[in-house]
Parts: structure tokens; sequence; C-alpha cells
């Protein structure tokens, strides 16, 4: 049995997508790996904030203590967990999750993509420091979709200036159940409509598993946002970290199960992006 320490960002939203992704997968006999014993640790910061005490102790104190410092204040019975007994020694593997949120002001504006890189360079590997994912512009992307099953049907792009507003634009136009209540088929639909995104991003006609494993990382993904989208008009494709894990935790049987031997084929049709940005990025280039 694993050990899985899931380092996020806040007390609320990620604690209930992961307690959900563990209801739907990790507690299924459905799938392979499914047998965890898992915590989930909030640093209540945004990933800035974790940056900076990393910065400060000269990348030399385990990133488990700084979230141990940043939380002590958070009451016990949020924690679940003593922290005094806490060490990274006790998980095979962790799991980090902090929102892209290109808007915070803590960090001089021109740094945020800096911090980014970094970050995703230093926690590339669960099995050593972690492996951090970041979601795009923040973790309620993953309810940012149309069960409609077509980006055509979604918001695809977002301001990065909007800041906290992006939250209350999605809980207007959202077609998702509350997060407790997302099924297995309802994730699957959100798998599907990550890899169209995917593929939007990439620039790709379609994508198999070894291609989705070799070429899609949450490094590479940060550079292709980076380059296609913040740099250049300060806007990100909306894409939640979860369904990333997801796909790169279970790997190739339960990429299968989901798209079967073929590869998952792109609908240019379907995807509103390409409308934004033949219309909306042409006007500024």
């Amino acid at each position: 049995m694993n050990r899985i320490l899931f380092i996020v960002e806040g007390t609320l939203t990620e604690p209930a997508i992961i307690k959900n992704i563990e209801q739907c997968f990790f507690e299924s006999n459905n799938y392979p790996k499914s047998s965890i014993e898992s915590l989930i640790l909030p640093a209540t910061t945004n990933i800035y904030t974790v940056w900076k005490k990393m910065e400060a102790d000269d990348w030399d104190t385990d990133v488990i203590e700084v979230i141990k410092e940043l939380c002590k204040n958070v009451p016990p019975k949020e924690l679940k967990t003593d922290l005094n007994t806490l060490h990274a020694s006790d998980y095979s593997e962790i799991y980090l999750f902090f929102d892209y949120d290109g808007h915070a002001n803590d960090i001089p504006e021109n740094q945020h993509n800096v911090v980014i890189h970094k970050m995703l360079n230093s926690f590339c590997n669960e099995s050593e420091m972690g492996k951090l994912y970041i979601s795009f512009p923040m973790a309620e992307a993953l309810k940012d979709i149309s069960v409609f099953g077509s980006c055509k049907s979604s918001v695809c792009i977002a301001d990065i200036d909007d800041g906290k507003q992006y939250k209350k634009h999605v809980n207007q136009r959202t077609t998702m159940p509350k997060l407790k209540s997302i099924g297995s088929d309802v994730w699957i639909l959100i798998l599907k409509l990550f890899l169209q995104k995917v593929c939007c991003l990439f620039d790709l006609s379609e994508i198999d598993f070894f291609k989705f494993r070799k070429y899609i990382l949450p490094q590479t993904i940060f550079s292709n946002q980076v380059s296609k989208y913040i740099e250049p008009h300060r806007k990100v494709m909306i894409m939640s970290a979860f369904p990333e894990f997801i796909l790169d935790y279970f790997g190739e049987e339960f990429w299968k199960d989901i798209f079967g031997e073929n590869a998952f084929i792109f609908s240019e049709a379907d995807c509103e992006q390409k409308k934004f940005e033949n219309d909306y990025l042409a006007e500024r280039v």
C-alpha cells in the first residue's frame, strides 16, 4: 500500500477535489494502483509564499517542514494530523497542487513566471522532493467546463487580472455538479475535455498515451501557457491540474480503459480556443 501526501494550496476546494478522486478512483477496485493511504495537508497560502520560504532557507529545508510552519495555526481538526509527527520519510509519494495565481501581489509581477519555472523544475519527482501540478488560473478551473461534452460549450480563456473574480464567474456559469458529487462518468468527461485542451495548447491533431507521457508534463504545459497566452496577452488557457494527475498516476491501462487502443482525436470544430485565436488574438498582433 502506497502512503501518499497531498500538499494543497487551500483548505476547501483542493481537499474536496482530492477526496472525490479518492472516492471515484483510489477506493475503486476497477483501477490499478488504487490501494493507498493518504493525507491532505493545506499550505493555506499560494505557491509564491512557499517559494519565498524555500529561497530563504537556501532550499535546504524539506518542503514538508516549510508547509508545517505555514499551517501551524490551522485548527487540528482541519489538518487531521499532528504536525509534530509528520515527516517526509513517512510517505512514498508527495504531490503538490497549487494555482498559477498570476494576479498575486506578494512578489513583483515580473517574477511570477520565474518562480513557477523554478518550482516545477525543483518539484518534478513524487518519490523525491515531490511532484508539483499547477492549475490555470486556479483550482476552480475543474468546474469551468460544460457537461455537454464540448470545449465549444465552455469558456476556454481567462484573464490573469480577473484574480479572485474568476471564482465568481465560474460559479455563475458552471454546469458541473458540486465537487463532492462528481461521479466517475463526469470525471471521464473531464479527462476527455482536458485532452482536448492539451491538443489545442500543443497544436496536436491527436494524442496517445506514449505521447502524453513523454511530452505533456507540468513544465511543458506551463511553458506553452507562457508563450501562447501569459506573456503576450496576460491570459491563460483554463486548465485544471487534477485530470493531468489522474492520467499520470494510473498510467497506460487506465488510458486504454477510457480512450481505447486508439489515440485521442482532437476535433477542431469543437474547440472554442481556435475561434479565440483567430478572432481575439489576431486583432492584437
